[in-house]
């Protein structure tokens, strides 16, 4: 928003709450100067961390799940970029899709949204192995999906 960057974070957690970071001159730190920051946002996840965020006409649209990862909770939220509370769009089913990254596809019929998926714990091949354990990175993966949307 207004040119600034948000940040963030899966963990900490603070209070239960996610952190969000205000980077305000993320152009100027690209050409090395010292980074400035807002006073930090904290924001009510349920005890989830921000796995990935994205912005379109003034909203702001969170995956959120476990910091760790190890319980599969996840669920996408709006938020207004200010208050602590956020509104959840339950209406998605992940199934064992662990959404990662989220950002909004405009289109002339609405929208949709595309959804990256963290597959890190995965089983995969003959082996099933878990995804980021293969020896072979060419052999990790990961899911997309796309879903219609109305901001």
């Amino acid at each position: 928003p207004g040119g600034a960057l948000l940040v963030g974070f899966r963990s900490p957690l603070i209070d239960g709450q996610a952190l969000v970071a205000t980077l305000l001159n993320p152009e100027q730190v690209m050409q090395g100067e010292e980074a400035h920051f807002a006073a930090p946002k904290l924001v009510d996840l349920e005890g989830r961390g921000i796995r990935g965020m994205s912005s379109h006409e003034g909203h702001i649209l969170i995956a959120a799940n476990d910091p760790e990862g190890d319980d599969h909770r996840p669920r996408l939220v709006r938020w207004d970029g200010e208050s602590t509370q956020t509104q959840p769009l339950d209406t998605i089913d992940f199934g064992d899709f662990n959404p990662e990254a989220v950002t909004y596809l405009p289109d002339y019929r609405g929208g949709k949204l595309l959804l990256l998926s963290d597959d890190g714990t995965r089983p995969i091949g003959p082996d099933q192995c878990p995804c980021k354990k293969l020896k072979d990175h060419s052999q990790r993966e990961f899911r997309s999906r796309t879903i219609e949307f109305e901001f």
